[in-house]
C-alpha cells in the first residue's frame, strides 16, 4: 500500500546536527510509516548543513534543505520567518511542524494521532502549559504563555488544505524595540482564550496567528499535555514530557546545548527509563537505540 506523503517542517536551531539526528532516528523507530515522511529542513547560519548531511545520509532520500531565515533575527524571530519558508516549501495535504529538539516515544503514534485530524478537528500536537513552578526553572525568565489548550510549533501535526487557504503566518508579532507584543486577554478577544482570565498577560509568540486564524473559523485541535507530575529536570537537564490518554507521546528537551554530544542526555539512567517504559522492548534493544542516536 502506497501511503501519501507527509512533508515535517523543522527549523534548525543552534549546533542541531545531533540533536536533529535523534529526532529523525526515533522517527524510524516508533513510526508505523516512517517512510511516508518527507523532512525539510531549514537551515540558518546557525548550523553546518554539511555537518547535517554527514549525520543523515542514511536517510538523505527522505530529507530536503531549503535555506532558512538568513536574515540577523534572532529567537523567536528567526523561527517563525523559518517556519513561514517550510511552510511556503510544504504542499502535502497533511503536514507536521516541530522544533528541533523533541524525540517521539510512542510506538505507531503516527497511526493514533492522524486519524484524529477529521471534520472541524484541524491540528493535533503539544500544547504551551507550563505550570507556574517549572517557568523559573526553565530560565529564560518568561512568566507569559502564549495560549493554553491549542497545539503549537513545538509539535503539530496539521491540515495543511485549511492552513494554506487561512494564509498562516508563523513569526511572532513584534514591536519596535524587537521584543514580542504582549496581548491583555479582555472583552474583545476572550473567546480566543477561554481558559484564561480577563488581564491575563498572552506573548504573541511563534505560530500566535495559527491559533488565532483557526478558531476564529471555527475550526479546533487535539491536545498533548505536558506531564506535569513527571517533569524531568536530570543534572540540568530539563525536558518535558507529553501525554495523550495517560500515555507519554514525546519528549521536549529544553537544554541541550549546554552539552558536547545530545548523547550525554541518553546515558542517564532517568531518561533510559523513560524508553523501556514505552518501547516494552527488552533492555539489549533500548541499549542499541541509545547507542545509535
Amino acid at each position: 500500500m502506497i501511503l501519501d506523503k507527509i512533508q515535517w517542517g523543522i527549523p534548525c536551531g543552534p549546533d542541531s546536527d545531533k540533536i536533529i539526528t535523534l529526532l529523525i532516528k526515533s522517527v524510524y523507530k516508533t513510526a508505523r510509516h516512517p517512510e511516508r515522511f518527507e523532512f525539510v529542513l531549514g537551515v540558518t547560519s546557525f548550523v553546518s548543513k554539511e555537518k547535517l548531511q554527514k549525520r543523515l545520509i542514511k536517510y538523505e532520500k527522505n530529507i530536503v534543505y531549503i535555506e532558512g531565515s538568513i536574515t540577523e533575527l534572532e529567537g523567536s524571530a528567526s523561527a517563525g520567518d523559518t517556519i513561514n519558508k517550510l511552510h511556503n516549501y510544504m504542499t502535502s495535504e497533511l503536514i507536521i511542524l516541530s522544533d528541533c529538539d523533541v524525540v517521539l516515544l510512542k510506538k505507531n503514534w503516527d497511526e493514533l494521532l492522524i486519524t484524529q485530524i477529521k471534520g472541524n478537528i484541524a491540528t493535533i500536537g503539544v500544547t504551551t502549559d507550563v505550570p507556574d513552578e517549572l517557568k523559573a526553572i526553565i530560565g529564560d525568565g518568561r512568566s507569559l504563555i502564549r495560549y493554553k489548550n491549542f497545539p503549537n510549533n513545538i509539535f503539530c501535526i496539521i491540515n495543511n488544505t485549511i492552513a494554506k487557504r487561512l494564509d498562516i503566518c508563523w513569526k511572532s508579532l513584534m514591536s519596535d524595540d524587537n521584543s514580542v507584543i504582549i496581548e491583555k486577554v479582555n472583552i474583545s478577544n476572550k473567546h480566543l482564550y477561554p481558559d484564561l482570565s480577563y488581564d491575563d498577560s498572552v506573548s504573541l509568540d511563534t505560530g500566535y496567528m495559527f491559533h488565532k486564524k483557526l478558531i476564529e473559523n471555527g475550526y479546533t485541535g487535539i491536545c498533548l499535555h505536558l506531564n506535569n507530575s513527571e517533569a524531568k529536570i536530570i543534572d540540568s537537564i530539563f525536558f518535558h514530557e507529553f501525554l495523550l490518554n495517560d500515555e507519554v507521546y514525546l519528549i521536549h528537551i529544553k537544554k541541550h546545548r549546554i552539552f558536547s554530544t545530545v548523547n550525554t542526555i541518553f546515558t542517564n539512567s532517568t531518561v533510559n527509563t523513560i524508553f523501556t517504559k514505552h518501547y516494552k522492548k527488552n533492555m539489549n534493544k533500548i541499549k542499541h537505540f541509545i547507542k545509535n542516536c
